[in-house]
């Protein structure tokens, strides 16, 4: 299911991310081991957009449009913000942008989880298996 790839995707990038900043905070990673991890961390992303962006749209049917252009601009505003805030972090090191990838990685699973939990206390007892999950 798309809900799984997602929060094994989620987990292994959070995983990759706590390394590479471990690594980069006592200096024991060097290039090749850091690109490997950038690789395993980026590789989640190509599971994690499209599965999440149809877990996101799946309740909104008959707005499937709006909600398209709600996902779009939450990204693209939250890249931002990022981008903005790994540069005023900027310390000649990894560090900034790795603690920003693990934190980002490690809050969207926190996101999703919760997400999950609220739409199934709040989903009718007959229907809680098949209930929509919203990221």
């Amino acid at each position: 299911k798309s809900e799984e790839l997602v929060k094994i995707a989620l987990l292994y990038q959070g995983v990759a991310g706590t390394i590479m900043v471990a690594g980069t905070l006592y200096g024991v990673i060097n290039l090749p081991a850091m690109l490997v991890l950038m690789f395993i961390f980026l590789s989640g992303h190509g599971i994690i957009g499209p599965n999440a962006t149809a877990l996101s749209l799946a309740p909104f049917a008959k707005y499937a449009g709006s909600a398209a252009a709600l996902v779009g601009s939450w990204r693209m505003g939250t890249g931002a913000l990022i981008t903005g805030l790994v540069s005023f972090l900027h310390n000649h090191t990894a560090l900034p942008m790795v603690g920003m990838m693990a934190t980002c990685a490690w809050a969207s699973l926190g996101i999703l989880l919760l997400g999950n939990a609220i739409v199934r206390r709040r989903a009718p007892k007959d229907n809680a298996e098949e209930a929509p999950v919203v990221l």
